[in-house]
């Protein structure tokens, strides 16, 4: 078994008296202390003649954001799941005499106003079968009277075999529409 030797070390008799209160405050023997300071410097890499100041800084506002997205995150939780499960459960568990509304009575009012929507665009689609009826009467009635005519010089021309009265009363019935 080796027998542990101390060494003795220059230090300034301050700084001496500084670590002397460090490793009673630590409650460990001076060389313990020593030991676990120069652990402690090599096990993170650090230097003791850097600046921590930015880093620890930078890692203060990494640590601080991650922790706002994690509030975020349970605030989410609990708005989307916890709230309407407790909500369910108090409901589940209320003993009230009073008969609670079904989720089917409560969709009636939509199903109403679907309706009504459905009878009114189907009104709406029976008035424009109506009004493409006539515009197909009223093309067809100016198709049937359309003539093709030839000359013996130039290119083949169409004429309207219609009275101007006829005419004015297409106008009339197109203009209603």
């Amino acid at each position: 078994m080796e027998k542990n030797c101390f060494v003795t070390l220059k230090i300034k008799s301050e700084t001496a008296e500084m670590f002397r209160m460090f490793s009673r405050d630590l409650g460990e023997q001076q060389t313990e202390t020593l030991q676990l300071m120069l652990d402690f410097f090599s096990n993170h890499n650090l230097n003791p003649s850097e600046d921590l100041g930015p880093n620890m800084k930078t890692l203060e506002g990494t640590i601080s954001k991650r922790i706002n997205a994690v509030i975020a995150i349970i605030r989410d939780i609990e708005k989307s799941q916890t709230k309407p499960t407790l909500a369910m459960l108090q409901l589940l568990f209320q003993e009230s005499p009073q008969k609670q509304p079904l989720l089917l009575e409560k969709r009636k009012p939509s199903v109403e106003i679907e309706k009504t929507a459905y009878h009114e665009t189907q009104h709406k689609n029976e008035i424009l079968q109506k009004k493409v009826f006539q515009w197909q009467t009223i093309t067809t009635s100016i198709l049937d009277k359309v003539a093709i005519s030839r000359t013996s010089f130039g290119k083949i021309q169409l004429r309207l075999l219609m009275s101007p009265r006829e005419l004015q009363d297409i106008k009339t019935k197109i203009e209603k529409l």
